[in-house]
């Protein structure tokens, strides 16, 4: 699945996403992140249509890296309530230069929780819908 099939079943593509696990496999070149993604409509005025969320399962497959850039000094993992707040997108990270036609997957997170980035690069990403 390219990721313009997987933002095409997102509303609000990787806005305000919630990760609540992140795991690597890296004998099998894997990562596993389980995300309850914003599927509410902003302009309804029912607080709970307003604010649902969809919980899926994004699996990079054929993974060529990973940087987890640490958090702020003083967080504690505990600060989390739940799991980590960020905005994402497939692609080259804000500001940084166009990845090369390379035929791989790009996939970047803002943590907003504590004030960094998650960059992942892979061969093939799909979702999987709880």
């Amino acid at each position: 699945m390219t990721p313009a099939d997987i933002d095409a079943q997102l509303a609000s593509g990787f806005h305000d996403a919630l990760i609540r696990e992140l795991g690597i496999d890296f004998a099998e070149g894997r990562a596993r992140l389980v995300i309850d993604f914003d599927a509410g409509d902003p302009d309804v005025k029912d607080e709970a249509l307003r604010e649902a969320q969809r919980r899926g399962t994004l699996t990079l497959t054929g993974l060529q890296s990973a940087i987890i850039e640490p958090p702020h000094p003083g967080y504690s993992f505990k600060e989390t309530r739940g799991g980590l707040w960020v905005d994402g997108d497939f692609g080259a990270y804000p500001g940084e230069p166009a990845p090369p036609d390379d035929g791989l997957v790009r996939l970047w997170f803002f943590v907003q929780t504590w004030n960094g980035r998650m960059l992942f690069t892979a061969k093939a990403c799909g979702p999987e819908w709880a």
